[in-house]
């Protein structure tokens, strides 16, 4: 059967149940038409041969050798369903099938196009002949290929238990969910066999991987309406319409659904996401235990959505007791991520997948993955034997496939929580209040007129041999004030050397001269000739004057502001140690001591990213940029400032790290509903870390809550190629919500924050998903360019490879920026690239952004870093609909940055909430101001602080015009000219 290679599946030497064979019946036949018709078939006379058997079935119309020869004639006349249906015929009138003509059967169907049909039919084989494993393979292989997953778990399971499993195999039963049908071979049948409107459900299956749930609907109502038991097709049916908000429909289908389809764990999935889209959470947690209690496979997705709505409803003990097994299914994930991106060959992965099938609970696959780990001979690692011998030794004819203690709905028990009530609640839809008017957003790159010119460069001979992982992802930037003259200044890096090494040319400072860039790097005594990554700002001895930490991959370093105009290298000073590949850093208070911390986001581990090469995609002959699981991940290191000035990392004190992500963005501030300071970090390929700070009994630590509060993956429980963090408010609700970039073909992830502490992927409900599937973003932030009081959202992109130029998904290096806004219905727009200005008309290979006041005119502009082309400066000459006011915070009790502070402020009738960050998404540090759009009003009233130590202060009402700086205890705001 063709099927065995949709999973990499074959045929073995088990005993199998003996066939009956022909001569059993022979004497029950008439030969003169079948030997005159297997003449015929000799000579490969088809005519003949159907005339011949055609008569025999006139005569015997039950003859089964007749219609199986009459079936093997029509295929090779190249009837396809009419010899399926033949072999139906013989099949349905012989009490026991011989294997060959169900496997015939079975073949015909398929190359018919008729899946489901040849599906049917091996399951009837199956019951017939329950020990030949082909048949089960074949199964399995087909059901992964129609989106059946749950038809490929159990034959996946019987053959894993019968030493039949491979790897291919035991990936299919890792996580069935992460395998989609195969789109082009599901389009062709379809074309094969339209009358079978089944054949729409694969192709619905990857619409909804894509969150297209409009193609979804479209694809599935006639489906539903032809086959009302199929049940599959009736539930994601059933999640269109939810996602759509068709909620008169969803009533209508579910009064229609079949008797028994209770039963189903998908049934209650569905259900649980239908009660929270009405806000009902404690009836959606009901649903979604009852979905896991019917699911061994604990599926991630249903999984977390339960531990989200306990939390929401107050049930914090059993939410945090399914936190841990929700967090072994990420590292399961990773793992299994691991092991396919070093091409299913790599011992030390499989070895990791067994172990963490060993803590869920799910021995059979444990010895499965060890025993397959045995056979491997890459990444070796010295306990392989060991391990799988420990885990063999645990195992029996009897252990079931999950250990009792592994199934979640065994830990808690929530009968007493309310059923899911099919009826609408009508919520009411919240818009974004946008009283003043949109203007035209134009920036023009004005970084050459302005004195800034500067590459940041990667080593020469890279565009002769190609860019390895660690020259693609570089380019940090960070505005400065050094000279407390209240113009940003820039710190821009440099990568044009050797990755650990000390080669490159130093990252330069640019002094800002009334808008205009003048080089002082050597004047500054900035010499920093690392491999530059990120580069942060933060006056980490609190004396007025803002410092620079350069992240590099090798020595990081730490340049304190002599408040002269020049900086002094004092990493050494302040106890700074190691070497890492780091990438993004923040300098922020995260203890609430009044002291600066420093917490450095790394990246790849070893020597091997910088010796290992990887094929360039277009170039057999050059290097591309290999993907980072092919590396261990380096945990993220965190370092608590003194009294006197110095550090000392704290990384395995105040950090948990079960499963390190590989880093890339970091935002900094207080995000959740409890007090301290909490850390986001975007990680590359594995789930995304939210580090939420706390004091207990006296020690201070994080923990990451990513999973609870809804950060960790996205919305379809994927792990994704994370890169930059935009956090701000941008619907005005006075709460922080977080935009991420990604790899190209992924979908950017807009995380709504739609309960104190609580987060959802809203990206394709509210426009950020479809759009972003084409291109590969870096820096991001929210701005509001035209200062009508709603922040626009930016974008730079660009690959890390060389594309071929007739990628069939338009994909190339450079990629042109993006600028969305936000109607007054919530719904983001991706604004017109040519109407932006030259810059955005063009394709760059965007990295770093930031946001600054370049020109000091109360206008938004940013800063742009490339491979291989200047940064750029794009000015913002928007014809502005409003004003803007800037504000600069010092805190006096706390530390003097202030990050993590709150200010609220009411403008025309409506209360704005701001809050002051650090990390500021993908190496970059923004200016460390805030200003905001104020639209046509004159005052701002009712100015409020909720400083980082705890202190409320009210500071009245401000005309708005030129920044102000509000001192934390003056009571009063000072103008900043």
């Amino acid at each position: 059967m063709l099927f065995s290679s949709a999973i990499g599946c074959g045929p073995s030497n088990t005993p199998v149940d003996q066939p009956p064979t022909r001569q059993e019946h022979a004497s029950e036949l008439r030969l003169d038409h079948i030997a005159l018709a297997r003449r015929a078939i000799a000579a490969k006379d088809w005519v003949s041969a159907e005339t011949e058997l055609r008569s025999q079935l006139v005569e015997t119309p039950d003859n089964v050798l007749a219609l199986e020869m009459a079936g093997d004639v029509a295929s090779a006349r190249g009837k396809m369903h009419e010899s399926a249906r033949l072999y139906q015929a013989a099949v349905d009138k012989h009490p026991r099938a011989s294997i060959e003509l169900f496997d015939k059967l079975a073949q015909q169907w398929t190359v018919a196009g008729c899946l489901f049909e040849s599906l049917a039919v091996l399951q009837h084989a199956i019951k017939q002949y329950p020990s030949h494993p082909q048949f089960r393979f074949d199964l399995a292989g087909l059901g992964t290929l129609i989106g059946m997953e749950q038809v490929s778990t159990e034959q996946l399971k019987w053959l894993a238990q019968h030493n039949q499993g491979n790897a291919e195999g035991l990936m299919a039963l890792a996580a069935p969910r992460r395998i989609q049908p195969d789109e082009s071979i599901c389009k062709e049948t379809l074309e094969r066999c339209p009358d079978d409107l089944r054949n729409h459900y694969p192709l619905a299956r990857l619409d909804a991987a894509n969150l297209k749930w409009l193609e979804v609907a479209q694809r599935l109502e006639g489906v539903v309406k032809q086959h009302r038991d199929f049940i599959p097709a009736q539930l994601l049916y059933g999640r269109a319409l939810i996602e759509l908000n068709r909620n008169d429909d969803v009533q209508q289908w579910h009064d229609q659904l079949p008797t028994g389809i209770e039963e189903s764990a998908d049934y209650w999935a569905v259900a649980g996401i239908w009660a929270e889209q009405q806000g009902n959470f404690e009836q959606a947690a009901r649903a979604f235990w009852e979905a896991v209690q019917r699911d061994d496979s604990n599926d991630p997705e249903t999984l977390k959505k339960l531990v989200v709505n306990l939390t929401r409803i107050g049930r914090g003990d059993a939410s945090a007791r399914l936190t841990q097994r929700v967090q072994q299914f990420a590292q399961l994930s990773d793992a299994l991520d691991t092991f396919d991106w070093r091409d299913c060959q790599s011992q030390s992965a499989a070895i990791t997948v067994a172990q963490n099938m060993e803590k869920l609970g799910r021995l059979w696959e444990a010895e499965g993955w060890a025993r397959l780990a045995l056979g491997l001979s890459n990444d070796k690692t010295a306990d392989a034997q060991a391990a799988y011998l420990a885990i063999r030794k645990k195992l029996s004819a009897d252990t079931p496939w999950q250990l009792p203690q592994g199934i979640i709905g065994n830990q808690i028990k929530l009968e007493d929580l309310p059923q899911v009530a099919w009826t609408a609640s009508r919520r009411p839809t919240i818009e974004m209040s946008q009283s003043q008017k949109q203007g035209d957003i134009r920036l023009e790159d004005e970084a050459i007129q302005r004195g800034l010119i500067h590459t940041c460069e990667v080593s020469p001979e890279a565009r002769e041999t190609g860019y390895a992982i660690f020259q693609t992802s570089g380019g940090g930037a960070a505005a400065v004030d050094f000279n407390l003259d209240g113009w940003p200044d820039l710190a821009i890096a440099m990568l044009d050397g050797d990755p650990m090494k000390s080669n490159s040319q130093p990252n330069q400072l640019y002094l800002n001269l009334a808008g205009h860039f003048k080089n002082v790097t050597e004047l500054a005594g900035m010499r920093d000739t690392g491999f530059a990554q990120g580069i942060t700002v933060g006056d980490f001895n609190d004396d007025g004057f803002p410092d620079v930490f350069d992240a590099n991959i090798g020595r990081n370093r730490l340049y304190r502001n002599n408040g002269d105009g020049t900086f002094s290298d004092a990493s050494d000073q302040v106890g700074l140690q190691g070497e890492f590949w780091t990438t993004s850093v923040a300098i922020a208070d995260l203890t609430g001591d009044g002291l600066a911390d420093l917490f450095e986001v790394q990246y790849c581990a070893s020597e091997a990213p910088y010796t290992k090469q990887c094929p360039s995609s277009t170039d057999n002959d050059r290097i591309g940029s290999c993907s980072p699981l092919l590396f261990a991940a380096e945990p993220d290191r965190v370092w608590q400032g003194a009294a006197n000035g110095r550090f000392s990392e704290t990384t395995d004190r105040w950090l948990g790290q079960v499963s390190p992500g590989r880093g890339l963005g970091l935002a900094v501030g207080q995000f959740d509903e409890h007090e301290g300071m909490d850390l986001y970090v975007a990680n590359d390929m594995s789930a995304n870390q939210f580090w939420s700070s706390a004091h207990h009994d006296g020690e201070f630590r994080f923990t990451d809550l990513a999973v609870l509060r809804g950060l960790a993956v996205s919305g379809a429980s994927k792990a994704q190629a994370s890169m930059g963090i935009a956090a701000g408010d941008p619907d005005n609700d006075g709460d922080i919500d977080f935009f991420l970039t990604h790899f190209a073909r992924e979908h950017n992830t807009f995380y709504q924050q739609e309960a104190a502490g609580i987060w959802s992927d809203r990206s394709h409900r509210l426009g950020l998903g479809e759009s972003s599937m084409n291109v590969m973003g870096f820096g991001t932030e929210w701005a509001d360019f035209d200062n009508n009081g709603t922040v626009e959202l930016i974008i730079t992109n660009g690959h890390v490879n060389d594309v071929k130029e007739d990628d069939p998904y338009g994909i190339a290096l450079a990629m042109p920026p993006q600028i969305y806004h936000r109607d007054p219905g919530g719904i983001w727009k991706e604004l017109v690239n040519k109407e932006l200005g030259e810059y955005f008309s063009n394709p760059h290979v965007g990295r770093a952004l930031l946001t600054l006041d370049a020109n000091r005119d109360g206008r938004v502009d940013s800063l742009i870093t490339h491979l291989f082309e200047p940064v750029s400066l794009p000015i913002n000459h928007t014809e502005s609909t409003g004003t803007s006011q800037g504000i600069v915070l010092v805190a006096t009790i706390g530390q003097r940055d202030a990050i993590g502070a709150v200010v609220t402020l009411e403008v025309g009738g409506q209360k704005r909430t701001v809050q002051l960050l650090a990390g500021d998404g993908y190496m970059c540090s923004n200016q460390r101001q805030l200003l905001i759009g104020m639209g046509t009003a004159t005052e701002i009233q009712n100015v409020q602080v909720d400083w980082p130590s705890g202190n409320h202060e009210s500071f009245g009402n401000i005309l708005i015009g030129e920044d102000i700086l509000l001192v934390e205890g003056s009571g009063e705001s000072f103008q900043i000219r």
